[in-house]
């Protein structure tokens, strides 16, 4: 094979390298944007940017008070930093799981993002720490009598 070949197979084989791992970085940047964002509303105690990040399914069936008490006992100083320990998608949906911590505080997360639209994260379930989200008790059933 002729030296002129082998240089295009190797900036071919380079080329496609860098493509993925660019590929890969943007989608880990990606989770890990949103996961701040996450972070800074408990931060904040901004309920309803919040709920906001939720699936619209999951909006109606989880309210500010759920969210309050999921916020209530973290504490989330400025300085923490976020980590992310592994990413794994399957479908549309992507479970995010790492670690958020600071000089005082180790605490791990689990985060289950589902891609709605094509184009958006939006949340489906969150653990920190002990604490988790929790979706509002069933609504009374109405049973019709005959």
């Amino acid at each position: 094979m002729k030296l002129g070949y082998k240089i295009i197979i190797a900036l071919l084989v380079a080329g496609a390298f860098f493509y993925l791992k660019s590929v890969r970085d943007h989608k880990l940047e990606r989770f890990e944007q949103k996961v701040k964002k996450l972070i800074t509303d408990i931060r904040h105690r901004d309920y309803f940017a919040f709920q906001q990040e939720l699936l619209p399914e999951l909006t109606k069936r989880v309210s500010i008070e759920s969210i309050q008490r999921f916020m209530e006992p973290l504490k989330i100083k400025r300085d923490v930093k976020v980590e992310l320990a592994s990413v794994k998608e399957q479908n549309s949906t992507s479970s995010v799981a790492g670690y958020i911590y600071s000089q005082t505080l180790k605490l791990p997360y689990n985060m289950v993002f589902k891609e709605y639209n094509r184009s958006r994260l939006l949340l489906l379930s969150i653990s920190i720490g002990n604490s988790t989200l929790q979706k509002d008790e069933e609504e009374f059933p109405i049973i019709q009598k005959r």
